[in-house]
């Protein structure tokens, strides 16, 4: 029962931080392709 329990807890924790992660992960993806988008942003600003 005990050991059981500790696996349940290990696996728990590891989503935990697989979600975490992916989430930082995505917020840093967005945060590039915005920065990129205004880039472009600019730079058409500066041709026209």
């Amino acid at each position: 029962m005990n050991f059981k329990l500790i696996v349940l807890i290990i696996i728990f924790v590891f989503i935990f931080f697989a979600v975490v992660a992916e989430a930082k992960m995505r917020e840093s993806l967005k945060k590039k392709t915005h920065d990129k988008l205004d880039k472009l942003k600019k730079d058409k600003e500066k041709t026209i």
